[in-house]
């Protein structure tokens, strides 16, 4: 076996996850989100944000469900 530093193990980790990411990539920029890859000794994550404004929940709300039907439709 090979004997991996932290960085390379992060690098195969990404790797791995992109065939996943690559099913909300798309939709989810599309509406308006931000990719981020976050790497260290614990983790890989690949996460999309965008900013709500918290004072019109009707907004919120749906942004989440709109969410979960993205994820729920792919998984």
């Amino acid at each position: 076996p090979e004997d991996l530093g932290t960085d390379e193990l992060a690098k195969q980790a990404k790797y791995y996850l992109q065939p996943m990411v690559a099913k909300f990539r798309k939709p989810l920029r599309d509406a308006g989100f931000d990719e981020q890859t976050e790497m260290n000794e614990r983790y890989v994550a690949v996460t999309f944000q965008r900013a709500v404004d918290f004072r019109k929940f009707d907004e919120v709300a749906q942004a989440v469900r709109w969410c979960k039907q993205q994820f729920a439709s792919k998984a």
